[in-house]
């Protein structure tokens, strides 16, 4: 058995209280920016990583066919399957899987997405072929995250491995990996109080792609 990680047994400890106010807007904000744009169909296949608690493919589901909802902290996927019982989606399906670590599923995915997660990943080029390699043919890909900030944003730094990304980063990264028609667009803002004691707008962005 693998030893977790830091970040990882923070992850697993604050996924009990992890569903605030700001978490389930920014899920709501996450969604629509997905649905919006993209052609979601109930015969689809979806993986999302890096899922938490599910906020965004509690979201998503209702609008695909089934939906593998992966994360490495076994705690996060406890309190995912606790909702999933209750708002009974039988069509997400759990999965501990850390992306960056672990062998791949042999299954193919005509969309895979994420929320705030690329910004815990050291080598995002990496990520990128690794999804490509898991989309079926045409397959596409919805990956939010924060905008490049200025170190204000988050108040422990665990696991923390980019300040953000520049719109110009992400799709330098995804035409590499061989994905096309890439687009980024605005997905929501996150206002709180930074690090540093001050209220400041943290805006969330898209990166959409296909296979």
């Amino acid at each position: 058995m693998k030893t977790p990680d830091k970040a990882v047994t923070l992850f697993d400890e604050a996924a009990a209280t992890w569903d605030k106010p700001i978490r389930v807007e920014l899920a709501r904000g996450v969604a629509r920016a997905i649905i919006n744009p993209l052609p979601l169909n109930r015969t689809m296949t979806a993986m999302e990583f890096g899922c938490g608690t599910g906020l965004v493919t509690a979201l998503l589901a209702p609008h695909l066919g089934k939906v593998v909802a992966t994360d490495s902290s076994s705690g996060m996927l406890a309190a995912l399957r606790k909702k999933i019982d209750t708002i009974g989606l039988a069509n997400i399906l759990t999965r501990q899987l850390d992306l960056t670590r672990d062998p791949l599923p042999e299954e193919r995915y005509q969309l895979i997405y994420s929320s705030m997660t690329l910004h815990h990943i050291a080598d995002i080029g990496a990520l990128m072929r690794t999804l490509h390699a898991l989309l079926a043919p045409g397959g596409r890909i919805a990956l939010a995250d924060l905008a490049s900030e200025d170190g204000t944003f988050h108040s422990d730094s665990t696991g923390v491995m980019h300040l953000g990304l520049a719109k110009e980063e992400l799709l330098s990264l995804a035409r590499q990996a061989g994905f096309t028609e890439l687009s980024v667009t605005a997905a929501h803002v996150i206002t709180k109080e930074g690090n540093d004691g001050k209220e400041h707008d943290y805006p969330v962005i898209m990166l959409t792609g296909k296979q």
